[in-house]
């Protein structure tokens, strides 16, 4: 489990602040960028293919799906959005890189990461509903954007050892999209910035 610096003067009332909290290089950025690549490459691979928009996120929240238009390229042969965020960044103290502190000084961190896609789905007219065929096909075509999620896992080698998934969790249909995202933690090593 790694701690957040809260939890740790939390749990260690009788240290003093250090002068300053150090900051973590930007390897954090390349492995956004390194991600989100990877997952723009893993969604031509999907039943909806690829999106429209595939991006570096930023905000506490998953982004504001705004790309459910929803289909682009030459003929509409693209649908949705796909993203990569930073949750957070924490002192990996005990995480995959088995990194210490010396001082006040992590020698590794570790970034919480979450990906995930939109898709434009149908809905239904009215008080109609959609046929459960058409719902189930809704469903596998979601599932194999899951599927893709787990890929960049297995193939993007931004992904150091050590990597720890922490939940995949689907998008509840809502104006036409759904979706999913997987949230992971990746140890920075080498991120020390001592």
């Amino acid at each position: 489990m790694t701690l957040t610096m809260d939890e740790f003067y939390r749990d260690n009332p009788g240290l003093a602040l250090p002068p300053a909290i150090p900051v973590p290089d930007p390897s954090a950025a390349a492995l956004l960028v390194a991600l989100r690549d990877c997952l723009c490459d893993q969604a031509t691979r999907t039943i909806y293919g690829p999106v429209c928009r595939c991006y570096v996120a930023w905000g506490p929240g998953i982004p504001i799906q705004d790309g459910c238009s929803c289909s682009c390229g030459v003929a509409g042969e693209h649908n949705g959005d796909a993203w990569v965020k930073l949750d957070s960044l924490d002192p990996d103290l005990v995480g995959g890189t088995g990194a210490a502190v010396q001082g006040w000084c992590p020698q590794a961190w570790a970034a919480t990461v979450s990906m995930g896609m939109y898709r434009c789905i149908p809905v239904a007219e009215g008080d109609d509903v959609l046929p459960a065929e058409e719902v189930t096909d809704i469903s596998l075509a979601l599932l194999s954007d899951m599927a893709a999620l787990w890929r960049v896992l297995a193939c993007c080698d931004a992904v150091s050892e050590g990597a720890r998934v922490q939940t995949w969790a689907p998008i509840d249909p809502a104006g036409g999209c759904a979706g999913g995202t997987l949230t992971v933690q990746v140890p920075l090593a080498g991120a020390s910035v001592c």
